[in-house]
């Protein structure tokens, strides 16, 4: 699978530091501009504070406090409108997608599958 590369603006939303920066620098190596939040609380702040900017908001969907579902409605409450995919170790793939959820990327994950997953996501956006 080829690596495919973007300019795009993505939110990351993760609460594991490790995962946070790893995740944060194979983004900015697919050519991708980068919000970091550590945290649901976070995420609404990058939100309120850069969300006409953002492309596609990429979030852990098991998080202390604000996850799930109830990120996804407080996000929408925002005024957001863009694409939201997760990232999960849990076995969604059971389940349908929670409704705004554009796509889910498995943990772990491989530089190409990032790549691959994210201009599916966007191409989608754009649809």
């Amino acid at each position: 699978m080829a690596i495919a590369r973007g300019t795009e603006t993505i939110l990351l939303v993760d609460d594991e530091e490790a995962v946070l920066k790893v995740a944060g620098s194979m983004l900015r190596k697919l050519g991708y501009t980068v919000h970091l939040a550590e945290s649901g609380e976070s995420a609404l702040i990058e939100i309120h504070e850069h969300g006409s900017e953002i492309d596609l908001m990429l979030t852990d969907w098991m998080m202390p406090e604000l996850h799930g579902n109830e990120l996804l409605e407080q996000i929408r409450a925002t005024g957001y409108d863009g694409p939201i995919a997760v990232v999960s170790g849990e076995l969604m793939e059971e389940e349908p997608l929670p409704t705004g959820v554009i796509g889910v990327i498995f943990k772990p994950y491989s530089l190409e599958n990032l790549s691959h997953n994210l201009r599916t996501f966007l191409a989608a956006k754009q649809d």
